[in-house]
């Protein structure tokens, strides 16, 4: 952007932006591109945040996978590893880093020393949905007593930033977006379960325990008693399951192979998530007006684009009336999304103005 195009986007006054441009630049935090002639007056010269004023470290810490990424200061993924396991437990993940972390910087040609913070993404009271994965009782509760902290590699240098998976997403999508500026905005990720975040006033919105827009126990209709959530009905562990009650044994991890292989299921759960989807978005609206609703999830990106037009078409079909409706689109980043919401949480903390918390105490 030019700085008459900062000047008209945020009503500041010409000096106003020449001062925070010429500081911006000092820093290190933006590069300028060739001035743009030809115009009446003098030359302007746009300028572009610098992808290499920063880099940061995100780590998502998932029901069956972990991620580890290295980002630029504009969300470029340079190196990423991951991990697949049963269930997610701290000296595996805590093993996973030591490990990991080395080959990471290495592929982004990264010191450590260059690294300027580090996020961790993960399901809010992991513990709590022991039997939604199918895991016995009891064996996620160690995450209660789990210095997050000291999973990190001896000697690192970083406190680590720690968020709920879904809202990391979310703000990997707010941050990072290359179209348009979202101000209002529902966000839904498709995961083992389902899990979403709020955009309001241009930030995510965490909420009071950093749960905010957590879709997944919302209530819809179709379900059976004790089966009537989101998550019941929209979750990748139910298409997991819906393969192994065909009598194929699937063992973990199942879904690598059956978006092609299982395409009359596939179809079968689009249809009943979509469904589901649609139901939790047209609430949700009566409640915020959110002027776009974004799904995201770890699935093909044809497979998304096939969820997605599925709730357009079925959102065409409800009734709306007294809600405006949104733009309904697919999310930037699929399956790695969260990660990249991890790395994001240190650039979001230094960096972004959160409307949301200007006037709040405490």
């Amino acid at each position: 952007m030019t700085k008459s195009e900062i000047g008209r986007a945020t009503n500041l006054s010409a000096n106003a932006v020449s001062v925070i441009i010429r500081s911006l630049d000092q820093a290190g935090l933006i590069l300028k591109d060739a001035p743009i002639r030809g115009r009446i007056g003098q030359p302007s010269t746009p300028v572009r945040l610098n992808p290499a004023a920063r880099y940061y470290l995100g780590l998502k810490i998932g029901r069956r996978s972990a991620d580890l990424v290295a980002i630029d200061f504009v969300g470029t993924v340079l190196a990423s590893r991951s991990t697949t396991y049963a269930y997610p437990m701290p000296d595996e993940v805590r093993r996973f880093l030591v490990e990991t972390m080395p080959l990471v910087l290495k592929d982004a040609g990264l010191k450590r020393s260059k690294v300027d913070g580090f996020g961790i993404a993960m399901p809010s009271q992991i513990w709590n949905w022991s039997a939604d994965i199918g895991v016995s009782p009891g064996i996620l509760d160690i995450w209660q007593d789990t210095n997050l902290a000291k999973l990190l590699p001896p000697g690192s240098p970083w406190q680590p930033l720690v968020s709920n998976d879904a809202s990391a997403a979310c703000l990997a999508e707010t941050t990072f977006r290359t179209r348009g500026s979202l101000q209002e905005a529902m966000y839904l990720f498709i995961g083992t379960l389902i899990g979403g975040g709020v955009i309001l006033n241009g930030s995510v919105f965490f909420g009071r325990s950093g749960a905010a827009g957590g879709f997944g126990p919302f209530r819809v209709p179709g379900g059976t008693p004790g089966a009537d959530r989101l998550i019941d009905r929209a979750s990748l562990v139910q298409l997991e399951r819906a393969v192994q009650r065909t009598g194929d044994d699937a063992e973990f991890p199942p879904l690598d192979d059956i978006w092609e292989t299982e395409q009359d299921i596939v179809h079968r759960w689009i249809e009943e998530a979509a469904s589901s989807i649609t139901h939790t978005v047209v609430s949700s609206l009566s409640v915020i007006d959110f002027q776009a609703v974004i799904i995201d999830g770890n699935m093909p990106e044809k497979v998304r684009s096939k969820l997605v037009e599925r709730v357009r078409q079925l959102f065409e079909g409800v009734d709306r009336q007294g809600i405006v409706d949104p733009l309904i689109s697919e999310g930037h980043f699929g399956g790695i999304a969260r990660a990249i919401g991890a790395a994001a949480l240190p650039l979001s903390r230094t960096f972004s103005v959160d409307q949301n918390t200007l006037l709040r105490n405490g």
